[in-house]
């Protein structure tokens, strides 16, 4: 079992104010639900990640994200959830769960042809929930 910082958690440290290298408009940049990178946002995220090759199956991926942020200043926010919140004086909350199945094929005339199953909820006291399966096909062009 191998737990690791990716670069997207880095991206989030550096959303916390930890010196990271890396630098991106959005912190989270999945096309999820959030990006959680709005004003005065704290956020972290932890991944894991599981390559079946080591099981005798190459090609297959496993990986799970949870991401959490707090301190969203309600002023900033413009829907009638972030109203409500900044009446009651209240700070925005988040947390989004992505969960991707993935196979690549290994050769033959599909090769690098991969299928994605993804999973995903996402919560938040300032905007309407979220929960979806995706289904996504992929190519690797080699240059």
């Amino acid at each position: 079992m191998n737990i690791s910082l990716s670069r997207r958690a880095s991206l989030m440290l550096a959303a916390l104010g930890c010196a990271c290298p890396v630098a991106q408009a959005s912190v989270v940049d999945d096309g999820r639900g959030s990006t959680f990178a709005l004003a005065n946002e704290r956020a972290w995220m932890l991944r894991y990640d599981y390559n079946f090759a080591a099981l005798g199956i190459p090609g297959l991926t496993f990986n799970v994200r949870y991401v959490k942020g707090d301190r969203v200043d309600p002023q900033r926010i413009a829907t009638a959830k972030g109203r409500a919140l900044q009446a009651r004086d209240g700070e925005g909350k988040e947390w989004e769960r992505t969960t991707d199945i993935i196979y690549v094929v290994q050769s033959g005339v599909f090769r690098n042809v991969s299928l994605r199953w993804r999973n995903a909820s996402m919560r938040s006291n300032f905007a309407d929930a979220a929960d979806e399966n995706r289904v996504i096909v992929g190519y690797t062009f080699v240059f």
